[in-house]
Formats: C-alpha cells, structure tokens, sequence
C-alpha cells in the first residue's frame, strides 16, 4: 500500500483538494459526497476515507447517534488485508501515495486569539485494551529557521470503555508567547493502549468539537483560512489570495511527484507562467507558514 499507482496521486488531488480548509463543522452536521460518491466525510475535516479510492472500507461515518445536534461523528478501527485502518479525523491532508503513512499534518489557524480549551463530546467502545486519542496542537511559523514552533498543546487518552457521551475539556498547555498562525487536530479510535498495537472494532463517537476562550467559542477552531481562488488561462495560472498568508508560495509536481516550479506568492494575484512546462497533468500545492492550504491539478496543453 506504500506504493501506489502515480495516478492515484493525481486522483486524490482533485477530489480532495477542498480538504485544505480549516473546518467549521466541529459538530458534524454536515456530510458530503467526495470521489463521485464513492465515499462521504465532513466537510473540512480530512479522514482516511480516501483510501476507498483502493478498495479499502470506510472507517469515519456518520450517525445520528449524537448528544444534541442531529447527527455525530462515528470513527471506527478496520482491516484491509491485513493492514490496520484506525477511524482517523484530522485536520491536514492525505498523500494517497503513501498509502497508511500519508498523513500531513496542518492547517491554518487565523482567529487572531490563544484559545484556552481544546473541548467537545465523546464516548468510547474500545477492543482488547485498545485507547482512543483526542488532541489538539498549535503553532507559528518561524521565519528565520523555516519551521513551524510549537506554541501549545492539549491532548488525552482514553484508555477504558465510555458508554455515554462525556464532555472532555482539555486545557491548553503554552509554550512560548506567541500568537498561533496553524493548527493541527486529531482525533483517531485506536492509539494502541497499552500494547501500543491498535485493535480492529475499537468506536468511538465525538461531537460538538471546538476551541475555548475565557469570553466564548473559536467556532471551528477559528475562522476560515482565507479564500484562495486558483485558475487557468493558456500561459499561466492565476493565484487570487484576498489577504496575503504569511509566506505563501505555489510547488508544482509533475507524474512522478517531482517538483518542476516553485513561486513565491507575493500580491494579491500572482501569475504563475506554466507555458514552459511540458505538456501534461500537474499538481499544485500552495503553502502558507510552512503547512499546505490548498491543493489541486492542471492540465498544460500544447
């Protein structure tokens, strides 16, 4: 499952490219279809549903097994030949290439303030010593190192059975003074217990997810990532970004995920030339303060 057809690389660009934005459906309200159908996910959230796109089962649904709203998440650890598939819900994005191992991490957090909690609902059904985890990560990009400092972070195990819904309230832990420009959330059905190996029938539901402060909710963890409108004309291709992200810059990839042009993205539309390249499917990342926020493919005609 590590190595992967290069298409489906380009497969999972463009039916996934949406997943690059910070959520506003911490309370799971909202499902759509993703991939023709072939699987739904939260809007906002990233899963490892993508991996329908090889056969593989759904381990995120939803249910209307919820504690207020109408409906809730439902994360479910299965098999697919042998290779465990925990129910995963992060926000970042998934490299299909990879196969398990493509997980990136990240996404912009932009609502300006230090939330104190990391909160929401959850109950938990764990097989043979199995642990659900709940966590919540913040960071800001470092311009002189080019890394992302870790800022804060909030994060619990759940290491027996919860057969009712339970609110977790988990206080952030800071680290440096500085305000959080991304932010990386996951909550997964299986972190191993004890034996550190996860166990395939582990559940468990959450709900109503968000950040704190002490005057209010960050509803869903902050407001959304600025919109970024990406497209095409016969020589280049058009980046708008309504407000300028901190150190936003556009990689393309050809077939063989190997990177043909980079470009710092510097004005509020930026024109990156493409007339050049071979002709063929690309592509692109955009990237802002070190994390990817957008991503999709295009298409060079000669």
């Amino acid at each position: 499952m590590k190595q992967l057809p290069a298409i489906l690389f380009f497969v999972f660009f463009f039916t996934c490219s949406a997943n690059a934005q910070i959520p506003e459906n911490g309370y799971f309200e909202t499902w759509q279809e993703e991939a023709g159908g072939l699987y739904t996910e939260p809007p906002g959230w990233s899963t490892l549903n993508v991996l329908a796109l090889i056969g593989a089962p759904q381990t995120v649904t939803q249910t209307t097994d919820a504690p207020f709203e109408d409906y809730a998440a439902r994360l479910e650890t299965k098999t697919f030949f042998g290779n465990l598939i925990p129910g995963l819900l992060y926000t970042g994005n998934f490299d299909v290439a990879l196969g398990l191992n493509g997980v990136q991490p990240g996404l912009p957090y932009n609502a300006n303030t230090r939330p104190e909690a990391f909160e929401g609902y959850y109950k938990y059904f764990p097989e043979n010593g199995d642990s659900a985890v709940l966590f919540a990560q913040l960071w800001h990009y470092n311009t002189q190192t080019g890394k992302r400092d870790t800022v804060a972070q909030a994060a619990m195990s759940v290491l027996t059975t919860v057969s009712e819904y339970t609110k977790f309230e988990l206080l952030f832990t800071y680290y440096t003074q500085d305000i959080p420009d991304s932010m990386y959330v996951v909550i997964t059905s299986s972190g191993g217990g004890a034996t550190g190996q996860g166990q395939s029938g582990s559940v468990l539901y959450v709900d109503q997810v968000l950040f704190a402060t002490y005057t209010g909710i960050v509803p869903l963890f902050g407001s959304i990532a600025d919109k970024i409108r990406v497209y095409q004309t016969q020589q280049h291709l058009q980046v708008e970004l309504p407000n300028l992200l901190s150190q936003g810059f556009i990689e393309l990839y050809n077939l063989q995920q190997q990177s043909v042009l980079q470009q710092a993205l510097t004005q509020t539309t930026t024109a990156v030339p493409i007339a050049n390249l071979p002709a063929g499917m690309y592509a692109y990342h955009i990237k802002a303060a070190g994390i990817t926020v957008k991503k999709g493919v295009v298409a060079v005609v000669k």
